[in-house]
């Protein structure tokens, strides 16, 4: 099943259950994937992959720096941050750690 949730600034834990969060209050990433329709920035690239990509963690295990040299490379190719771009160039570059 896929859902969309388009807000404004951040999705209020109400429109959530409680399965959907971790224990630090965030957006369990396995589940929901946020990813902002406004223009990305290198650095939101870079948090996003951090955060939200589960790369950093096992099987993947990628480092800081391949991460940040995944969101340059990203960001070079997506005329300035545009957000549907960025969204098949991380769809690209995930593909070829998702089997």
């Amino acid at each position: 099943m896929i859902a969309v949730i388009a807000v404004d600034g951040i999705i209020p834990r109400p429109c959530l259950t409680e399965e959907f969060w971790h224990q630090k209050g965030r957006i369990d990433s396995r589940k929901v994937l946020e990813i902002p329709l406004e223009v990305w920035k290198k650095d939101d690239i870079s948090k996003w992959l951090l955060d939200c990509s589960g790369l950093s963690c096992p099987p993947t295990n990628l480092t800081l720096d391949q991460i940040e040299r995944m969101a340059s490379s990203i960001y070079s190719s997506s005329s300035k941050g545009q957000p549907v771009i960025i969204y098949s160039q991380l769809k690209e570059q995930l593909s070829r750690y998702v089997g």
